[in-house]
């Protein structure tokens, strides 16, 4: 797997939404690439950056999700 792929999959793979095969090529690539690399561990640093400053926000709110899905999937 090259740079463009690795990337494309990076946050399918930071939120557990890849096939195990595809992981396993992904991080393979993580493994000899430093430039993927560190934009992994910086996708990481501000996925966990969103998440502790949302842990003080109320929840989301049904409607707004349901809004936003059907945007994004058209369900």
């Amino acid at each position: 797997m090259d740079c463009k792929e690795t990337l494309k999959n990076l946050w399918m793979l930071l939120d557990g939404e890849i096939q195990d095969k595809d992981q396993h090529e992904i991080l393979d690539h993580l493994a000899h690439c430093w430039h993927c690399t560190d934009v992994k561990d910086s996708e990481e640093r501000l996925k966990s950056l969103i998440k502790q400053k949302l842990e003080y926000k109320k929840a989301v709110p049904s409607e707004l999700i349901n809004a936003i899905s059907q945007i994004v999937y058209g369900k």
